[in-house]
């Protein structure tokens, strides 16, 4: 089987492409993406998938002169998804870590965000990762981040992606979130009066 990943982070995103894939055959490149992620990849008031893990697909498609098809997914599922052989590569922001090494090849990383972590406004007790120790911090079940929010002490409660991960927080049924900086500033961006800060 030719088989030829790429791997991308830092929370940057990996792409696996299988060059005999079937759909690869027929010139059509099925990307799988979360699409509740934005910056990188959410939809737009008109309803249409955008974003730079999009826009980042799109011109690997073009460069490889194939039509695409998104196929979006909450964070696990969209990694089973691939993993079944449903799409043909995944643009969304993967962290590399030593478990996706094992599992698949990687690419020179194309984001470079830095990690924060999120609290309620009113949350005092948080100043540092060293604070996380007995704190409820929000998560997907597979995220980097959880994993060193967990490596810090911090019970792991699982969220569909980060906007349900600060809606836990901002109604105080957990204290805090990792992700990276870019997520945050968007996130406060287009909600300028959600009680979020950054620890």
């Amino acid at each position: 089987m030719n088989f030829k990943p790429i791997f991308g982070f830092i929370a940057g995103a990996f792409l696996a492409l299988n060059l005999n894939a079937s759909t690869i055959k027929k010139g059509e490149l099925i990307v799988a993406t979360e699409g509740t992620y934005s910056p990188y990849s959410f939809y737009d008031e008109k309803g249409e998938l955008v974003g730079y893990d999009v826009d980042i697909a799109k011109a690997v498609a073009q460069k490889l002169n194939l039509k695409i098809e998104f196929l979006t997914a909450p964070w696990d599922a969209m990694l089973a998804a691939f993993d079944a052989g449903k799409a043909d590569v995944v643009f969304n922001q993967v962290s590399i870590n030593e478990d996706r090494k094992k599992k698949y090849d990687m690419s020179v990383p194309y984001t470079m965000p830095y990690p924060v972590i999120v609290v309620h406004k009113d949350n005092n007790d948080i100043k540092s990762f060293a604070d996380l120790k007995g704190k409820k911090s929000v998560h997907s079940a597979t995220s980097n981040w959880a994993a060193i929010a967990e490596k810090n002490g911090a019970t792991v409660v699982v969220a569909d992606g980060f906007s349900k991960g600060v809606e836990l927080i901002i109604s105080k049924r957990a204290d805090d979130t990792i992700n990276d900086n870019v997520t945050f500033f968007d996130y406060i961006k287009q909600r300028p009066n959600a009680p979020l800060k950054i620890a």
